[in-house]
Formats: structure tokens, C-alpha cells, sequence
């Protein structure tokens, strides 16, 4: 997968990933750079739990995982991440300690810098 960022103005940028591309900037009519890292946690957290699952024998399907984050000022970058994880189906102990092990190592997420507080909270239905 090749992926290319190409600057286009002083804040705006073009990402190309394969033969699919998008615009980020700050202008508040495009994803920020901050968006898209969020987005690629929530979407690994998700595909994570959901390969895991699979292997248990659980379908997962309609689990949502919502992102916000905190911006320190000085170095300028993110300081926490809070994911909040609904998984809309019941499962056993065992299943859960799974599928939250499962969360908790989305490689995405093991990336970040260490300074990062990221805080999850999972829920499963009753």
C-alpha cells in the first residue's frame, strides 16, 4: 500500500492512499491531521475486536468506537485520547476479557508516544 501526502497550500495537504485520495487542512472543511489519527485508532480498535471475535465464535457486528482527544500547547501535539468502545451484543466473562485484551492491543494505538494518556471504557450489552 503506497501512501503519499503531497502539500498543496500552507495548510492543506492531499493524501493518496492507493488510487483513493482526500483533502485534510485546517480550515474546518476537511479532516485535520488529528481526525485522521483518530479515525485510524477507532477503525483498528474496532478491526481488532472484530478479528478476535470471529475466533470466539462471536459476531460483533454494529460495535461503534467513539474518539475525542486533548491538544497539549507545548510541543504541539496530542496529549490524551479517550475511546469509548459500545459493543452492542452480550458475551461471556471470558469473551470480554478477550475482545477488551483485544481492544487494548490495537497496533495503532500501541504506536502512539508514551507520553499519550489513553483512556477506553468498553461496554457490552446485557
Amino acid at each position: 500500500m503506497n501512501i503519499t501526502a503531497t502539500l498543496t497550500g500552507t495548510t492543506d495537504t492531499r493524501i493518496k492512499i492507493g488510487k483513493q485520495s482526500l483533502l485534510t487542512g485546517t480550515d474546518g472543511k476537511t479532516y485535520s491531521p488529528m481526525h485522521l489519527l483518530c479515525a485510524s485508532i477507532a477503525s483498528c480498535v474496532a478491526t481488532t475486536m472484530g478479528v478476535v471475535a470471529e475466533g470466539l465464535g462471536v459476531d460483533v457486528t454494529g460495535v461503534t468506537v467513539d474518539i475525542d482527544y486533548t491538544m497539549q500547547q507545548r510541543p504541539l501535539r496530542v496529549s490524551t485520547v479517550d475511546i469509548a468502545v459500545n459493543c452492542p451484543v452480550a458475551v461471556t466473562p471470558a469473551q470480554r476479557k478477550a475482545l477488551e485484551s483485544a481492544a487494548g492491543r490495537c497496533p495503532v494505538k500501541q504506536s502512539l508516544h508514551p507520553d499519550i494518556t489513553v483512556n477506553m471504557a468498553i461496554t457490552f450489552a446485557d
